[in-house]
C-alpha cells in the first residue's frame, strides 16, 4: 500500500480551486459594497452642493434686496435734501 500522490494532488487542486472560487466571491462582494457605499457618499455630497448653492443664492437674493433699500433710502433722501 503506498501513498497515492495522485489523489493527494487532485485532492489539492480541488481545494485550491474552492478557496480561489470563495476569495473571488468574497472579491465581487466587496468590490459591490464598496460601489454602493460610492453612490451613497455621490449623492450625499452632491446634496450638500445643492444645498450650498441654494444658500448662497438666498444670501445674494438678500444682499441684493438690501443693497436695493439702501439704494432706495439714499435716493430718498437726497430728494429730501433738494426740498
Amino acid at each position: 500500500m503506498g501513498i497515492d500522490f495522485g489523489k493527494i494532488k487532485d485532492e489539492a487542486t480541488k481545494k485550491a480551486n474552492e478557496l480561489k472560487d470563495e476569495a473571488a466571491k468574497k472579491a465581487n462582494e466587496v468590490k459591490d459594497e464598496a460601489a454602493k457605499k460610492a453612490d451613497e457618499l455621490e449623492r450625499e455630497a452632491n446634496k450638500k452642493i445643492d444645498e450650498a448653492k441654494d444658500a448662497a443664492e438666498k444670501t445674494k437674493d438678500e444682499a441684493v434686496k438690501k443693497a436695493n433699500e439702501i439704494k432706495e433710502d439714499v435716493e430718498n433722501a437726497v430728494k429730501n435734501i433738494g426740498k
